[in-house]
């Protein structure tokens, strides 16, 4: 076919052309912002550095199904990651540190010592009773019982 003046040529193409590659985005909801990652199709992507949240510990990265990512998977399409988060416990006092420290007291009973009554034969005299306490600094105090003295 010969074109003539004033004829009109209309083309038409199609495109089979693709993205090659994929952009992660971080999601980090509340914590320190993370930026978006862009990969080639087929290839994977390392983790990111930990984002931050006051009062949080960073859980890992998650996917829309609520699966946590993992960073071995091959990305074939553009993907958000969401963080997810565990509450940090409460900073639990050291209860070495803030009880009172009870008095001990411990009571033990002497060796028993030998002493003559009129009959001759040797007896064993009453045992003396000690008592051991330690006040709160640690010092020990030693106090022979009012029942010993006979």
């Amino acid at each position: 076919m010969k074109l003539q003046d004033g004829d009109e040529m209309v083309f038409f193409y199609t495109s089979d052309y693709t993205a090659k590659t994929a952009v992660i985005t971080f999601d980090s909801d509340g914590g320190s912002k993370i930026a978006a990652v862009t990969v080639g199709k087929g290839q994977k992507i390392a983790a990111p550095a930990a984002p931050e949240k006051d009062g949080y510990n960073f859980a890992g990265w998650y996917d829309s199904a609520g699966n946590k990512f993992d960073f071995n998977t091959i990305i074939e399409d553009d993907l958000t990651l969401k963080a997810a988060w565990s509450k940090k416990d409460a900073v639990k006092p050291n209860p070495e540190e803030t009880a009172e420290k009870p008095l001990l007291q411990a009571r033990s009973l002497s060796q028993t010592k030998n002493h003559s009554v009129s009959n001759g034969r040797k007896s064993p005299e009453r045992p003396a009773i000690l008592s051991t306490q330690a006040d709160v600094t640690g010092r020990k105090t030693t106090k022979k019982s009012p029942l010993q003295e006979v």
